[in-house]
């Protein structure tokens, strides 16, 4: 049985090691440099996503479309809609992350003004109970999904920065969600508690990556 140990623990060394092997074709493991350009994988599900999206728009919207005189009604529009994001995506990946970085206050502080703008009587767009959209001209935009964006990168900006700190000061740790905080009190009001979860979730996961010790 001792004899046999050794030849053991090397087959399971020689498997782990095929195991890293295979690993590292798809992870960045130990000194791998970093990946540069589109990420591929990230391109290929927002993809997927949005081709998913335009089939349930389609199966959902042929019997609303009718009354429109066209059964693609609601696909025509939601295709311009994608080419529009896509133009202003493409836009925006040839912005430096240093730019975004410098302007993460500056897009926090806008997206608080949106959130309180849009609550005033006559300016906020009011549907169905909710009043979470504000007209631009035959536009409207979802505050709401502003207001997470900027949450995103400010708190990106912010670990970037105090990162050493994060790890020893429970203040530090304190500020992006005291913001997260007053972002949901705002959001509460609207109502749109699914855009709370979603923010609170994100920071939340995005501190527990940059290394911060959340049981502080």
């Amino acid at each position: 049985m001792n004899a046999a140990a050794p030849g053991v623990r090397g087959a399971a060394a020689a498997s782990k090691t095929q195991l890293l092997q295979r690993l590292g074709r798809w992870l960045p493991v130990g000194s791998s440099p970093p990946p540069r350009g589109l990420d591929r994988w990230l391109a290929g599900s927002a993809l997927a996503l949005l081709s998913l999206g335009l089939v349930m728009v389609a199966s959902a919207s042929i019997g609303l479309a009718t009354g429109h005189g066209d059964t693609l009604y609601f696909v025509k529009r939601h295709l311009l809609y994608l080419s529009l994001s896509g133009a202003l995506a493409v836009v925006v990946l040839r912005i430096p992350l240093a730019w975004w970085y410098a302007q993460s206050a500056t897009l926090l502080i806008v997206a608080l003004l949106l959130l309180v703008v849009v609550l005033i009587p006559g300016i906020g767009r009011e549907v169905n109970g909710s009043r979470r959209w504000l007209a631009l001209g035959p536009f409207s935009l979802q505050v709401g999904e502003f207001a997470k964006l900027a949450m995103v990168v400010f708190t990106a900006a912010y670990l970037q920065r105090r990162q050493l700190h994060l790890r020893e000061e429970w203040r530090d740790f304190a500020k992006p969600l005291a913001i997260v905080c007053v972002l949901a009190v705002l959001m509460l009001l609207q109502p749109e508690l699914g855009s709370i979860v979603v923010s609170a979730a994100t920071v939340v996961t995005m501190l527990f990556l940059a290394g911060v010790r959340l049981w502080q």
